[in-house]
């Protein structure tokens, strides 16, 4: 990661204008206090929050499912993780070109509803085949929960002066959710466990419904901008 930041940082910098301004002396916050008593805020933070704490569920035991549950070989059952992934490259690229065709607000909802769903899906995939099938479409929708959020924040917070520090402070609960998500998974796998047999009943439902959750309060998050935000349009 930090080699390839390395080679991101300077093509970052590259025929920017702006970097007078960091020069100028003016103190940057990492915190503002002010983001507390804003309602968009809370529920882009919690929207986000509990998208991430599902998130990272289905890839992190992907593997282990194919191998333990559907007998698969531990080359085929990576390989599917794999296909997850390459998969979530291509709806990135989708979800981001529907993004500027009818605003961030909509393919991140729909995407973020859509991946709590495929979570619950898991409960029924029986044959390697279907969870083939399933891997792929779970990073296709998956994988735009990644660039999305960050697209909609400047309408969360149009104060430039302070955009910074609030972005921050929303993802920095954010990896919280990362953090927490898949040992709680984890830890459910081991209720009603036979030997080497674990229940991943428990961690489809968490993973699934809780996602799921973050989707519907994406909706809230819709709302509450077009209400409370001078905007043009209801196409954020």
């Amino acid at each position: 990661m930090l080699g390839t930041y390395l080679i991101a940082f300077p093509l970052i910098l590259f025929r920017v204008r702006n970097l007078g301004d960091i020069a100028t002396g003016t103190a940057r916050k990492l915190f503002d206090a002010s983001a507390l008593r804003d309602l968009p805020f809370w529920s882009y933070t919690s929207s986000n929050f509990l998208i991430f704490t599902g998130y990272m569920v289905p890839f992190y035991f992907m593997a282990s499912y194919g191998q333990i549950e559907l007998g698969m070989e531990r080359s085929m059952a990576n390989y599917v993780l794999v296909v997850a992934q390459a998969c979530s490259v291509a709806g990135r690229l989708i979800a981001s070109f529907a993004a500027s065709k009818v605003g961030v607000m909509i393919p991140w909802t729909i995407c973020a509803i859509s991946s709590g769903i495929l979570c619950l899906a898991w409960i029924g995939v029986h044959t390697p085949g279907s969870f083939m099938a399933y891997a792929a479409l779970y990073g296709a929708f998956s994988g735009a929960l990644i660039p999305l959020p960050p697209s909609v924040f400047p309408v969360v917070c149009p104060d430039v002066r302070v955009l910074g520090a609030r972005l921050g402070m929303a993802q920095g609960v954010g990896s919280f959710a990362s953090l927490i998500g898949s040992p709680i998974a984890g830890a459910l796998t081991s209720i009603g466990a036979h030997g080497e047999h674990r229940n991943y009943l428990g961690l489809q439902l968490f993973g699934g419904l809780i996602m799921a959750l973050g989707g519907c309060n994406l909706i809230v998050l819709w709302l509450l901008l077009i209400k409370q935000r001078d905007l043009k349009t209801k196409l954020i």
